[in-house]
């Protein structure tokens, strides 16, 4: 069978001595590339050619979801023995089982057998933009193949089309956490949480500057980090310069009592933060929401934990029930992918963006253009 097999790039390709091939070509498809092989040698034997690959998705955005329906397509023609071939462009006659074994590599190793060559190579540029600012590769195709989908080729006729294209294709795939209204009468609970070092405490200061200065509620604030008294001070004292009401407590229970006693529309609570691998505080904060049963749970990471770590903290803190993301220290780095990298690995949706220590000016709420702006710089 005629194949060639690149480690490096790891993409499929017909032979370029193909064209000398003789005969009508058949397509089989299959939910892997292994399994359209299967096809194609289950009803024309074991000797065949491969003459092209294909792959075709339904995915509007870069998410991991495996319920995304894709399919690969094998173009084979079978074996002729009289074909002839110039001594230059012989075609190797390796059994299908090789192929078999080439695919099944790739695929376990996580390789996409297609990669970007079905993309206009005007895209190439910000695709590669997007690998510097420290997006993974798997994404940044996903996102790429968008921009592609989205658009006509003769609509990327040149480089700022290009650029817009993988900006739009970018925004399409950042997900939001929304806030409903908050109603008369009604009292919301704000709870955040996260790591050691991860600007838990700035970014509900910033949070509570910012609802206090877009809405007509009143806020207030409670810290419950008693490990860390700097904390409780820093907060206290962003609390009189805010002139919101502050209560400090260290069991579950007194943090409840507070919640209850505090005149506020918005409720804010500060944790103590500690690593993801620390079970016993991780008990005491599943304590906590099963308690207070809050409103919104944001989980705060900075900007270069993306990666295992990320991913890590992410599953740990799973047990108070995070149902959205707060992106901190985005003005320490200037490699900005790692946005997309929190946003697929982690799956939950952006709350707000910080990018400094001022408050509030540092710390919007998030909103998919301008993400896709600082993204592609």
């Amino acid at each position: 069978m005629g194949h060639n097999f690149m480690k490096r790039n790891a993409f499929w390709t017909a032979h370029p001595g193909h064209h000398l091939l003789q005969g009508p070509a058949h397509c089989f498809r299959g939910r892997s590339m292994k399994e359209a092989l299967n096809h194609a040698e289950a009803a024309l034997g074991r000797q065949l050619w491969v003459v092209g690959t294909n792959r075709t998705i339904a995915r509007s955005r870069f998410s991991t979801d495996k319920s995304i329906d894709q399919w690969y397509e094998v173009e084979v023609v079978p074996h002729a023995a009289d074909i002839q071939t110039k001594p230059t462009e012989t075609l190797a006659h390796d059994h299908l089982k090789t192929v078999h074994k080439a695919v099944s590599d790739l695929e376990d190793s996580g390789g996409d057998p297609l990669r970007l060559w079905d993309v206009p190579a005007c895209l190439n540029t910000p695709y590669q933009y997007l690998i510097r600012s420290g997006v993974e590769v798997v994404y940044a195709e996903r996102i790429a193949r968008h921009a592609a989908a989205c658009h006509k080729p003769r609509d990327l006729s040149d480089d700022s089309s290009a650029w817009q294209a993988m900006i739009d294709a970018v925004a399409d795939g950042i997900s939001v956490a929304h806030r409903a209204p908050i109603e008369d009468g009604e009292k919301r609970v704000i709870l955040v949480v996260g790591p050691t070092g991860a600007g838990k405490t700035t970014s509900l200061a910033k949070m509570a500057a910012h609802l206090q200065l877009t809405s007509e509620k009143r806020v207030g604030l409670i810290s419950c980090d008693m490990f860390r008294i700097a904390a409780v001070e820093q907060l206290d004292t962003y609390a009189r310069i805010m002139n919101m009401p502050f209560a400090a407590a260290d069991s579950a229970q007194i943090v409840a009592d507070h919640v209850a006693e505090i005149d506020a529309d918005w409720i804010l609570i500060d944790t103590p933060g500690r690593g993801p691998l620390d079970d016993n505080h991780l008990d005491i904060l599943r304590e906590l929401v099963d308690v207070l049963n809050p409103d919104e749970v944001h989980l705060v990471l900075p900007i270069e934990s993306a990666g295992r770590w990320a991913r890590l903290t992410a599953e740990k803190f799973a047990v108070v029930r995070p149902d959205r993301l707060i992106v901190t220290k985005i003005d320490e780095t200037d490699r900005h992918g790692g946005l997309i990298n929190l946003l697929a690995d982690l799956k939950l949706p952006f709350s707000y963006m910080s990018t400094g220590q001022n408050v509030p000016q540092d710390f919007y709420p998030a909103d998919p253009d301008q993400i896709a702006s600082i993204i592609m710089g």
